[in-house]
């Protein structure tokens, strides 16, 4: 359905912001008070990858720092971006991190399945979720591209 994925990205941080890991996180909405182009998917499962993308940046983080989260449409579809300011990703996981199971975070504290998960719901949208290309100095920035619920305003 027609979703304002400002709404999503503003209920998974209102969700997440009283645990611990999140005290010292602030999330930056860019472009809040210009409205955000609206998307075709399913809320509920749109705010799953949402949260899952929200505590990995929070994790990278150690629970300290920014996460920025942008939006902005591009030729019919909506690119929304979500950047952290943690260490990136070793070139040597980058094209691990969407395999299921694998994980880099210690025994007992990640399944390796939030990034698969995460992904193959996107696509059933007919979207895309990708790492951007390692920025050094930059943390990571995953990026979604989903389907514009108005295609025709831009």
């Amino acid at each position: 359905e027609a979703t304002d994925p400002l709404r999503l990205v503003q209920s998974a941080q209102a969700l997440l912001a009283p645990q611990s890991r999140f005290r010292e996180v602030r999330v930056v909405l860019a472009g809040e008070g210009q409205g955000w182009p609206r998307v075709l998917v399913s809320p509920g499962r749109l705010s799953q990858v949402l949260v899952n993308l929200l505590l990995n940046a929070a994790d990278a983080m150690a629970g300290k720092g920014t996460i920025l989260v942008a939006c902005e449409a591009v030729e019919g579809k909506v690119r929304l971006s979500i950047a952290d300011e943690g260490p990136g990703i070793a070139h040597e996981n980058r094209r691990k991190i969407f395999d299921p199971c694998f994980t880099t975070k210690p025994v007992g504290q990640g399944t390796g399945l939030g990034l698969p998960v995460s992904r193959a719901i996107v696509e059933s949208f007919g979207g895309t979720l990708e790492l951007a290309p390692a920025v050094a100095g930059q943390g990571a920035k995953f990026v979604l591209t989903l389907p514009r619920a108005d295609p025709a305003a831009g």
